[in-house]
């Protein structure tokens, strides 16, 4: 055969390594009340198509990955404004009836809206989680979905947040934060600073259904 040019070799590498690489990541998606509104078009509501698209991107994650699943809106859990609905571990290990990866889809198809939307306490609290269950050698990530602003009274401040995670990032242990918003209300203002202050990536969705994306680029290691 002819010689492969010098010129492919090196993307032809780097793309083997982002698909065989494995991840530690934790999943926030916002059932917030106004997850039930309509997206122009479809019949479906913002929940659903999100929760479609979020479905099909860990379904498409290397069974050796580990991932969590969480939601957040307000009051979900006592005073806290997040709920583990599968704790993190790797997506093959046998969990409930099935698989982790099983479970965690069918966590996400069940989800249901609820009340208010607690973004600042909820982005604080998912940082920390991963840095408490950081793995080294694989890509630690939080990837954090909304279509909304903070709007729970009881909670931190933004300027608060951003001092929590000043202090909580640790070079030694690079937890990435990938924002991914959807619709005209989405605070893009407070994910684009949280990545700023962590390092991760913005993402800004034409359709909800897109975050399926989003893990596509984890998976291929467009974000390592």
């Amino acid at each position: 055969p002819e010689p492969v040019p010098a010129l492919i070799v090196g993307p032809l590498t780097e793309a083997w390594r982002g698909l065989s690489q494995t991840g530690n990541l934790l999943a926030v998606i916002d059932v917030s009340g106004s997850m039930v509104t309509e997206v122009p078009g479809t019949g479906a509501s913002r929940l659903e198509l999100s929760a479609q698209g979020m479905a099909a991107g860990i379904q498409l994650l290397d069974p050796a990955s580990s991932a969590g699943i969480w939601e957040f809106s307000t009051r979900l859990n006592g005073d806290q404004d997040h709920r583990e609905l599968v704790p993190l571990g790797q997506l093959s290990d046998q969990f409930r009836a099935g698989t982790r990866q099983q479970a965690a889809v069918a966590a996400i198809r069940g989800l249901q809206p609820r009340e208010d939307t607690g973004l600042f306490d909820t982005i604080a609290a998912s940082y920390e989680h991963m840095l408490d269950n950081y793995e080294t050698g694989r890509l630690n990530a939080v990837i954090f979905f909304t279509d909304g602003q903070n709007d729970d009274d009881d909670g931190i401040s933004l300027q608060q947040l951003q001092a929590r995670l000043r202090d909580l990032v640790d070079p030694q242990r690079p937890v990435l934060f990938i924002g991914v918003g959807y619709g005209p209300a989405a605070d893009f203002g407070t994910l684009e600073s949280v990545t700023a202050i962590t390092g991760g990536r913005l993402y800004e969705l034409d359709r909800p259904e897109d975050i399926r994306d989003v893990f596509i680029d984890v998976q291929t290691g467009n974000l390592g």
